[in-house]
C-alpha cells in the first residue's frame, strides 16, 4: 500500500473516532468482557442474536438493500467532463477519464470499485480508498479500504486517517483518503446504519431462527404427549427419540401419528396465523427499508405498489436515494482528485440516464418533444437507443418547428429576416415561410 506517513503531535481532544472504538484507543479506560464483546462482534439486538454488518446481510431485507442502492450508484458511468466555450465535452484525454470511467485500479473495474465503496458505507457508514499517486503527483490508482480498518483523526487540528494494515496503524494524509461518509452528526465520520438499527435486524434474525427451527423439528413445539402410567428416565428418552426419528425432520412432516398403551397427544403451540407472522415480517421489511431509505418496491415488496403509483415511486427511488448518493460522491471525487487549477475546467458526474427507464411510447414523446424544438438532433437520439449515426452528418442537424426547417446559425438568421421583409415589402402575405426560397437562405442547397 502507498502511504504517507507524518510526525506531529499527539492526539488532541479533537479526535474523531468512532463510538465503538474510543475504548480501545484510550487506555484510561477500562475495557470490559461486555465492551469487548460489543466491538468485535457488532452488539446485541433483539432476541441476543448477535447484530454485526457481517450477521446482517443474513436478513434478505438488508441484503437487497444494500444490493440495491450499491447496484444504482455502480451503474452510472462517472464521466469526466470539460467546460468549453462551445459547451461541456467529455474529457477522453483527461487521465482520471479512464480512471473513474473504466478502470480505478488494475485489480477491479469501475463497477466493482464503487460497489465496494457504498457496501462499506451503506454497513459501516463510511466509504475509504486510497488515492495513489507516482512521484510526480499524478493520480494512478483508486484502492478500496475496508472501513472497519480506518478510523478519522486530527493532529494539530489537522484531519488525518489511521489505516491499520498488519496490525500496526498507519497514518495518511487527508489528501490520499477518497471518504464517503453517511448520515453523520459531525460531518466527517458516518452513522453506521446496523449499529442503530440493532433491534429491527435483531427480530428479523429471532423469527428466522425461529422458523427454521420449527421446519427443521417437523412436530409442532409446545406439544404434550400424555401417557397414563410412568415411563421413567429410561422410557421417557426413549420415547422422545422414538418420536423425532419417525415423526420429527420436514421428510416426516403429515405422517399420521400411532401412539401406543392409551398415549395422547396434545398441541399447545400457538398457530402461526394467530402469532401474525405474516404481518410481522412484512413490518420488518417496511422497517429496515426504511433505515436504508429504500422504497419497498425496490426490493421486490410490492403489497402496497399499484401499476398506478409504481412509476411515481420509481422516479423518488431516484430523487430521494440514488441522488443525495450520487452527490456526496461526485464532491468527494471532484474535490480530492482534481487540482485547484484543473476545478475551473474539469469536473466529474455521474451519468444518470442510466437508470432512467422507460417504455416505448413514453421514449417516442420524449424524444418528439425535444426534437421538435431543436434540443436534440436525430444522431443524438439514435445514439440513446444505441443505432448508429445517419450517413453523410445528416443527422447533425437541429430543427425547430418553423415548417420543421432546420435551425438557422445567427448569420443565417440576418438573412432570413432580410428576404422576409422582402416579401412582405412584395406585397405578399408575411407569416409562413416559402419552403423552395428560404431553405436555401438557411443553409440547405
Amino acid at each position: 500500500m502507498s502511504t504517507s506517513t507524518i510526525t506531529g503531535p499527539g492526539l488532541d481532544d479533537a479526535t474523531i473516532r468512532p463510538a465503538e472504538t474510543r475504548n480501545i484507543e484510550d487506555p484510561s479506560k477500562p475495557i470490559t468482557a461486555s465492551m469487548l464483546a460489543d466491538i468485535l462482534s457488532g452488539g446485541n439486538g433483539t432476541g441476543g442474536q448477535v447484530v454485526s454488518p457481517t450477521t446482517s446481510m443474513r436478513v434478505a431485507a438488508v441484503w437487497a438493500c444494500v444490493w440495491t442502492i450499491s447496484a444504482a450508484i455502480a451503474r452510472m458511468p462517472l464521466v469526466t467532463y470539460e467546460r468549453t466555450d462551445e459547451g461541456r465535452l467529455r474529457a477522453k484525454k483527461h487521465p482520471l477519464y479512464t480512471l473513474l470511467r473504466m478502470r480505478p485500479n488494475p485489480d477491479m473495474s469501475a463497477y466493482s470499485f464503487m460497489r465496494a465503496l457504498m457496501c462499506n458505507v451503506l454497513l459501516w457508514g463510511n466509504g475509504y480508498a486510497e488515492i495513489v499517486r507516482n512521484p510526480r503527483g499524478d493520480i494512478t490508482a483508486l484502492l478500496p479500504i475496508e472501513a472497519y480498518r480506518v478510523s478519522a483523526v486530527r493532529v494539530g487540528g489537522e484531519l488525518m486517517y489511521d489505516v491499520m494494515v498488519d496490525g500496526q496503524p498507519v497514518r495518511m494524509l487527508k489528501r490520499d483518503i477518497l471518504h464517503v461518509p453517511g448520515l453523520s452528526f459531525n460531518g466527517i465520520t458516518g452513522i453506521s446504519v446496523i449499529a442503530n438499527a440493532r433491534q429491527t435486524i435483531g427480530a428479523s434474525l429471532s423469527a428466522d431462527n425461529y422458523s427454521e427451527g420449527l421446519m427443521r423439528n417437523g412436530l409442532r413445539p409446545g406439544g404434550v404427549l400424555e401417557h397414563p402410567g410412568r415411563l421413567g428416565t429410561e422410557g421417557t428418552k426413549n420415547l422422545r427419540e422414538s418420536l423425532q426419528a419417525t415423526y420429527g425432520g420436514p421428510g416426516n412432516s403429515g405422517k399420521p401419528m400411532i401412539l401406543e398403551e392409551g398415549m395422547k397427544w396434545q398441541v399447545m403451540s400457538m398457530p402461526l396465523e394467530d402469532a401474525q407472522f405474516i404481518e410481522s415480517a412484512y413490518f420488518r421489511i417496511e422497517e429496515i427499508c426504511r433505515w436504508f431509505n429504500v422504497p419497498p418496491q425496490k426490493i421486490q415488496h410490492l403489497l402496497r405498489a399499484t401499476n398506478n403509483n409504481i412509476e411515481q415511486l420509481s422516479l423518488d427511488w431516484l430523487s430521494d436515494t440514488v441522488a443525495p448518493w450520487s452527490e456526496a460522491i461526485q464532491q468527494e471525487v471532484n474535490w480530492k482528485l482534481f487540482t485547484a487549477e484543473e476545478l475551473d475546467v474539469f469536473y466529474a458526474e455521474f451519468l444518470t440516464q442510466v437508470l432512467v427507464q422507460m417504455d416505448a411510447t413514453t421514449r417516442g414523446n420524449f424524444y418528439g418533444k425535444l426534437f421538435g424544438i431543436g434540443s436534440m438532433s436525430p444522431d443524438e437520439i439514435r445514439e440513446r437507443e444505441n443505432m448508429n449515426d445517419l450517413p453523410d452528418k445528416r443527422g447533425e442537424v437541429y430543427y425547430i418547428p418553423s415548417n420543421m426547417m432546420p435551425a438557422p446559425t445567427p448569420a443565417e438568421a440576418g438573412k432570413l429576416l432580410e428576404a422576409f421583409v422582402a416579401k412582405a415589402a412584395a406585397g405578399k402575405t408575411p407569416g409562413t415561410p416559402q419552403p423552395e426560397a428560404d431553405s436555401k437562405v438557411a443553409g440547405n442547397q
